[in-house]
């Protein structure tokens, strides 16, 4: 973990560190034991696990608990999920609850340390090798807090770093053939987010987005650390590029022709 995410990771800590035990944790009596919540909300945050919060995480402020008791566990669920992303059975409803308790509206130093900590998250993620999850997971992950993510798609495509193109490269060796198929991604949990998977299309569609994974495949000699060539992904995203140039509509009907908006993220009308 780098030291920026660290550090984002601290703030979140000391920004919700009033959100004590003053009050039960209770949930719904049909579906969490009374003694599950209190074995959680008496536990020292730091010693809790995925495997210790990961049905909270689905159930957080819907089934147990409000958003007092999320906004103690956070630091702990974020500060998970930056290093065990891939262990959350359902990391997307995770980041999600983020935009349920419209964490935009909180007092504006817990907005902030939330904004900060999805920023360097997103960083660290794209210029590191070797995570096991989908850097695709993380990007829809985020997407479920963030009402846009045009700004980290951006910042995808600024970095130098070879691991850089080699997520990117990843992304599309997942996301590629559905995207041709359908006109869709293939995280499933992208249907609750259909702006923001939009956006992404768009991205995926814009020469910057394959001059960067062209400039990619020339320092990395056409392949990434795992052995896949390059030129793989790059005609992925020829391909899309192609479609989108020839009226193709992707997906059954509107408002579903994203390759459509290129010149910007209104959908069409049905009459269009």
């Amino acid at each position: 973990m780098d030291t920026d995410l660290r550090e984002s990771i601290a703030f979140l800590y000391q920004r919700f560190s009033r959100y004590g035990d003053n009050r039960p944790l209770e949930g719904c009596s049909c579906c969490v034991d009374p003694r599950e919540s209190e074995r959680l909300w008496h536990a020292p945050l730091p010693s809790l696990s995925v495997d210790d919060l990961d049905t909270y995480a689905a159930k957080a402020m819907t089934t147990w608990g409000d958003v007092g008791h999320f906004k103690r566990f956070l630091p702990r669920l974020l500060e998970l999920a930056a290093t065990e992303i891939d262990r959350f059975t359902m990391p997307e409803v995770l980041f999600g609850k983020l935009a349920d308790a419209e964490w935009r509206s909180w007092p504006g130093d817990e907005a902030s340390a939330v904004d900060g900590f999805l920023d360097r998250f997103w960083i660290h993620s794209i210029v590191t090798d070797g995570r096991e999850e989908s850097i695709g997971t993380v990007l829809c992950s985020l997407a479920h807090a963030k009402e846009t993510i045009g700004e980290y798609l951006d910042a995808w495509i600024c970095q130098t770093s070879p691991a850089a193109f080699r997520n990117l490269a990843r992304f599309l060796h997942e996301n590629g053939d559905e995207v041709l198929r359908t006109g869709w991604l293939f995280n499933p949990f992208w249907e609750r987010r259909s702006q923001q998977q939009r956006e992404v299309l768009v991205w995926l569609c814009r020469p910057s987005t394959s001059a960067f994974l062209h400039a990619g495949s020339s320092a990395l000699d056409g392949f990434d650390r795992y052995g896949y060539p390059l030129s793989d992904a790059l005609s992925l995203l020829e391909a899309i590029e192609r479609k989108s140039m020839t009226g193709w509509i992707p997906g059954q009907g509107p408002p579903r022709d994203l390759f459509g908006l290129l010149g910007g993220l209104a959908t069409p009308s049905p009459n269009s």
